[in-house]
């Protein structure tokens, strides 16, 4: 009896002595990996995070790994494996300070991979959607500004994708097409630079369409609508050039 009770009692130390053992190892890959991430080696302080998250789950330790490896993947621009880590820490962290600068970095990695406007642009429609909803959850935040600047960059580009398609049009003489992507960018993208250029060229296609008369009613009703009474002054320039048969040539070569 006194040796059964005797193995019991080494058994119970050896397994609490095992416990403490990996909790003491979890700290040591925190720790390495904390310290790995100091010295920029992100490749190698990811390894150390994801062990803690993996073997450690709903400890405060594993939700700063959680955080950190975020943080390795972004600083290695592994937009979309740091999108993923942020979401994850966001939504396990609701309490923590942390919470807000990871969801503006979630923001930041879908910016990241917004393509140039000649390429698809469903992650710059994300970017967008995921920048709106941070507003909306931290309207005091010291990150609104730089967000909403960001909107205003990704819309241009959205713009800029429809302002290209109707230039594509052009060149097709496919005229018709060409204004419902004009007119889009009018309608859409209001508030973008790129307007008064597309408001030019519609002038452009009427007069390509032979309705001068049609141009002009254009360029006079929407006088009031241009940003840059510089551009105005250019339609009329365009107009009437076109209308003494001047330039034709030239204007084809810069608008198709």
């Amino acid at each position: 009896m006194y040796k059964l009770k005797l193995f019991t009692l080494i058994l119970f130390l050896g397994c609490s002595a095992t416990k403490i053992s990996f909790v003491e190892e979890l700290q040591q890959k925190f720790n390495k990996g904390e310290q790995l991430y100091e010295d920029g080696k992100y490749t190698r302080a990811k390894d150390e995070f994801k062990f803690v998250v993996m073997n450690n789950p709903g400890s405060k330790m594993a939700l700063d790994a959680q955080y950190l490896l975020g943080e390795s993947h972004f600083k290695l621009k592994e937009y979309l494996e740091a999108a993923v880590e942020f979401d994850r820490f966001a939504r396990f962290s609701q309490s923590d300070d942390r919470t807000e600068l990871a969801r503006f970095r979630i923001c930041e990695c879908a910016i990241n991979m917004s393509n140039s406007f000649q390429k698809d642009q469903t992650n710059t429609l994300e970017a967008i959607e995921r920048l709106q909803e941070f507003i909306e959850d931290y309207p005091i935040s010291s990150n609104i500004e730089l967000a909403t600047e960001e909107i205003s960059s990704l819309r241009l580009k959205l713009a800029k994708k429809d302002f290209e398609s109707a230039r594509l049009y052009l060149k097709l003489e496919e005229y018709d097409s060409a204004l419902i992507y004009l007119n889009n960018v009018l309608a859409e993208y209001y508030d973008t630079n790129i307007i008064d250029e597309g408001r030019i060229t519609i002038v452009f296609v009427y007069l390509l369409q032979n309705k001068s008369e049609m141009a002009t009613s254009y360029l006079e009703n929407q006088e009031h609508n241009f940003i840059s009474k510089l551009k105005f002054e250019e339609g009329r320039v365009l107009i009437n050039d076109m209308k003494n048969g001047l330039s034709m040539s030239e204007y084809i070569r810069l608008y198709k």
